[in-house]
């Protein structure tokens, strides 16, 4: 059947909030769930680190909304800082019905 690959997303963090939002959604998301891994905060330096990228939260619906991720990034990895600004993120969709997942979004997001 396969999995169509998600959108790019439209990122932004800050002090206040770690927002996560797809820029176009399937039509049919009934079966399908979003998953969103991140890096631990990365120094400026480094330019790859999607591998370090593990689980933030559970999965999660596909909405076309605005997602604050922030409480669940915290909880796996701390606070962004000005010295670590860099998170690399993969997120990806399952479907729960068949397991099938597709292919994996690269995203890179930086503090301020």
């Amino acid at each position: 059947m396969g999995v169509d690959t998600p959108a790019e997303a439209d990122l932004d963090t800050s002090a206040d909030a770690f927002n996560f939002q797809l820029t176009d959604i399937p039509e049919n998301t009934a079966d399908l769930r979003l998953i969103i891994q991140g890096s631990a905060p990365q120094s400026n330096g480094i330019s790859r680190a999607y591998c370090k990228a593990v689980h933030i939260g559970a999965a999660r619906e596909v909405v076309n909304e605005m997602i604050n991720i922030k409480d669940d990034y915290k909880a796996v990895h701390g606070a962004v800082t000005e010295a670590a600004p860099k998170v690399f993120l993969k997120y990806f969709y399952v479907n729960t019905k068949t397991g099938e997942k597709s292919g994996e979004m690269l995203a890179t997001v930086k503090l301020g």
